[in-house]
């Protein structure tokens, strides 16, 4: 589609797209409807992509969800300007006008317009070419092993555990840093009426009598299971908290194990410190150890781009059948 729109425009750019998938015949029969031709050449499996990226004058990815791909990576040791999506690592890695230019996903005027910017922007074309190939080497292997040799040196270095830390309750091994003087650790019962307090203060329903009898009716009686809980702590006190809701679907008479993240709060002496992140990537490798299948929300405008921003994928809106 933003080829389209630069081809409207006269701009002259011709985007060659290396790989295939599932949705190659797809993405073949788009652009014939979009009368392209080759304005976008579609090259199929090559071995070779990265010299067919050497010999291109920028790179663009237009993914709605990505971690850290292997080809940004790519695009910067060989000193490419960037166009991408400003989700998942390339939002965390990329800063948009510095090393790269960051639109958002599914958005084709802009990444048109970004795409033109590189085109008919020799300067800019220069600038960001040089910035991404000064960035290069902090992805390169090299970095890479030693950092993981001097993993290994560490804890080498360490002193052997001892028989009463061997026998310490798997609970109190999960705990894990979560900035200075915080640490992530299982909610406990005598937590309950902090996070109580903590949750209305953010929902607003201060002093409810409701709510606490709503949050066990959630996370206490639910049919699936209580709800695993996490707190972010400084010292007594509690700074942030998640939970994750357990569901069940059925998906060709499979059963599947689910969770729901549902209900986090930080307080606001702590905001900014990554703790909704922390506290929910935590979360999520404590159920994937216990064998679930797949995590969801359904998120608000305001934690919407968090959870883009962690690498979620937006899958749109489901239909829903609800029997009482």
């Amino acid at each position: 589609a933003a080829a389209r729109l630069l081809a409207d425009r006269s701009v002259p750019v011709r985007i060659v797209a290396v790989g295939q998938g599932p949705q190659e015949a797809e993405i073949r029969a788009l652009r014939e409807e979009l009368g392209l031709g080759d304005r976008v050449i579609l090259t199929g499996f090559r071995d070779d992509a990265t010299r067919v990226m050497a010999a291109c004058d920028a790179f663009t990815l237009a993914s709605q969800w990505e971690g850290l791909p292997v080809a940004v990576m790519e695009a910067l040791a060989i000193g490419l300007p960037i166009v991408a999506t400003d989700v998942g690592g390339m939002a965390e890695e990329l800063t948009d006008g510095v090393d790269a230019l960051l639109v958002p996903p599914r958005d084709a005027s802009t990444l048109a317009a970004a795409i033109e910017r590189v085109a008919t922007d020799p300067d800019l074309c220069t600038r960001l070419a040089a910035v991404a190939g000064a960035r290069a080497s902090e992805f390169g292997v090299t970095r890479t092993v030693a950092e993981i040799e001097a993993i290994y040196d560490r804890v080498g270095r360490q002193a052997p555990v001892s028989a009463a830390e061997e026998a310490a309750p798997i609970a109190a091994k999960r705990r894990a840093p979560a900035g200075p003087s915080l640490e992530i650790r299982p909610a406990e019962p005598e937590d309950r009426d902090a996070i109580i307090a903590l949750l209305q203060r953010s929902l607003g329903s201060d002093g409810d009598p409701r709510y606490p009898e709503l949050f066990a009716w959630k996370h206490d009686q639910n049919a699936f299971g209580a709800s695993p809980m996490w707190v972010a702590v400084d010292g007594d006190r509690i700074a942030a908290f998640r939970t994750l809701m357990r569901w069940e679907f059925v998906r060709g008479g499979q059963v599947l194990r689910a969770v729901r993240a549902v209900d986090t709060a930080t307080d606001p002496d702590y905001q900014g410190k990554g703790l909704f992140t922390a506290l929910t990537l935590h979360g999520l490798e404590s159920v994937r150890a216990e064998g679930v299948d797949m995590v969801f929300n359904t998120p608000n405008s305001q934690s919407r781009p968090g959870y883009l921003k962690m690498g979620w994928r937006e899958v749109g809106k489901l239909p829903t059948a609800v029997r009482f």
